[in-house]
């Protein structure tokens, strides 16, 4: 609320104590003023630079930064309008100090609060000696040095801990992911040993069950590669190969690997390459993963019917793979999400199948990044591929992948020992 554009004069009570707000607003607004609030102590400084009351009342025991700071940082953006702190008696000097016109000193007294207001609008304010002021002003820039000290000690504890949190995580993921591969690969060996009939005829039942087993087998798969290689890439621990890359031949073997999931869903796949035969330099088993769960994704989420359309762009510095959709595509609000680790954008249709793992995405920046390349996304696509015969209204995900990685891009990192 602009001051001047209402008859009523605005005052912004910015406490964390919800009582005192109650108590404050009840007496300002029977004393005839509109009253704003804010909870903190930076969202208090937004909203007094931003809505400019008349009055501010400030707590001085806020839950992020005390009211004396608020103050002091207000008057130092030019904020001109009265400012008192609600604190206890004795502390008028310090308010002083601060830069504040006075002190509301507790226990409130609401008889007498929308006339002090008033008075404090009619430019009424308490004034030190200039020795206090002296003292007073040393003594306030020490309290803020204490605090800004016990802030930075905070932080660096937080990092500490965010650090240790994120090494536990890695190795979590790697114990986890150990554990289930173990008997994963006997489990997929033997599936594939049933599937070739070399101990004996299957009948068409037995064959269409056996594919399904290996088409689950390999999801499991692909999910465990992607939580070690998060780790691992996240880390630099992962041994990344630099040798030539047919980008054709990656695109080829990922729609080979999700064709049989995709004929389930009835969702068709092509590849549309104007890659001009080009190689690239690269680990081509990282970049086959990544594709792969590009393509996972788009078939996940495609409608029955739909159509998922694998591109091979050359450009003069490097190659663009995208991969169209036809899908309902990402909310904007959480387009700039999707690439986080763990986080699951709320498409249409989400509910009737479960979420994944929430890894897939995050590897393919991380495999991009680690060739010196970067991934995004774009819903809907700002163009369309042309002469495909087909429109995508979903998404496109792309990575672009330099052609030859840059020294401080694909790097053969030591595994850490």
């Amino acid at each position: 609320m602009v001051a001047g554009t209402h008859s009523l004069q605005t005052v912004l009570v910015v406490a964390s104590d919800p009582g005192l707000r109650v108590s404050i607003r009840a007496a300002l607004e029977s004393g005839g003023f509109g009253v704003d609030e804010a909870r903190s102590g930076l969202s208090g400084m937004a909203a007094a630079l931003g809505q400019h009351p008349d009055l501010v009342l400030v707590e001085a025991g806020l839950v992020d930064i005390d009211g004396f700071a608020v103050v002091t940082r207000l008057r130092g953006r030019g904020f001109s309008a009265p400012l008192v702190v609600i604190g206890k008696a004795g502390d008028d000097r310090h308010a002083l100090a601060a830069g504040a016109d006075g002190l509301l000193a507790l226990p409130l007294d609401p008889d007498t609060l929308a006339a002090r207001a008033r008075a404090w609008l009619a430019g009424n304010h308490g004034d030190l000696p200039a020795e206090q002021a002296g003292s007073e002003l040393r003594a306030h820039a020490q309290e803020l040095a204490a605090h800004l000290e016990g802030k930075a000690r905070e932080l660096d504890q937080a990092q500490h801990r965010i650090e240790d949190t994120n090494r536990f995580r890695s190795e979590f993921m790697q114990a986890v992911s150990h554990e289930l591969a173990t008997p994963l690969t006997p489990i997929t060996g033997y599936l594939k040993i049933l599937k070739s009939e070399k101990l004996g005829a299957l009948n068409d039942r037995q064959s269409k069950v056996i594919d399904a087993m290996i088409q689950s087998t390999e999801r499991l798969a692909r999910v465990l590669d992607n939580l070690v290689d998060f780790a691992n890439l996240e880390t630099g621990r992962t041994l990344l190969r630099e040798e030539p890359v047919d980008p054709r031949a990656i695109a080829e073997a990922c729609i080979a690997e999700m064709r049989a999931a995709a004929r389930n869903r009835r969702v068709g796949l092509a590849i549309w390459d104007e890659s001009g035969g080009r190689n690239l330099v690269g680990d081509a088993t990282k970049l086959k993963q990544a594709l792969g769960n590009l393509v996972d994704n788009a078939v996940k989420f495609s409608p029955s019917g739909g159509q998922v359309l694998v591109e091979l762009a050359a450009e003069p510095e490097g190659l663009v793979i995208s991969v169209y959709d036809q899908g309902a595509g990402v909310p904007l609000a959480e387009s700039q999400r999707i690439f986080e680790p763990f986080f699951h954008a709320s498409r249409a249709g989400e509910a009737e199948r479960a979420p994944g793992a929430g890894l897939g995405l995050p590897v393919v920046r991380a495999i991009a990044k680690a060739h010196g390349g970067r991934a995004w996304a774009e819903s809907p696509p700002r163009r369309q591929p042309e002469r495909t015969g087909h429109f995508y209204p979903g998404s496109r995900f792309s990575i672009f992948l330099p052609w030859t990685p840059p020294e401080n891009g694909l790097v053969p990192r030591r595994t850490a020992s």
